[in-house]
């Protein structure tokens, strides 16, 4: 959702998620430099699979890792933007029961959709 997109930073999130990868010793990392033109030197970070991570690509074992606070955070909206939209098909009037359970869950869907439309045209008499 909006909502859960504005908790983070596409590049923030990835950041976050892979420090820990590294920390691991599944990715090395190497600092770069180049000089761009007008003389401006710039510094940037490269990333390259390491030995253990490329074991770990071949092998069946999962790697666990810590959740990222960010993705946390997306959750925590996710499942408030939940709560709101049952709190609003209850106060309809509305059987959750008659909505499909993943239509539900993921707020879409035809019979939720529906429903949810049918509550707010009720809620402007």
């Amino acid at each position: 959702t909006q909502e859960a997109r504005a908790a983070g930073e596409p590049v923030a999130l990835l950041k976050e998620l892979l420090d820990p990868i590294c920390e691991a010793g599944y990715i090395d990392t190497k600092v770069n430099s180049f000089t761009a033109a007008g003389g401006v030197s710039r510094t940037y970070t490269a990333y390259f699979l390491s030995n253990k991570g490329t074991r770990a690509l071949g092998s069946q074992d999962p790697i666990v890792l810590p959740v990222p606070n960010s993705l946390r955070k997306v959750e925590e909206i996710e499942q408030r933007c939940r709560d709101k939209a049952i709190q609003e098909l209850r106060a309809g009037g509305v059987d959750l029961t008659s909505i499909p359970k993943d239509q539900l869950e993921n707020r879409s869907g035809e019979v939720y959709q529906t429903q949810v439309e049918w509550c707010r045209r009720l809620g402007r008499f």
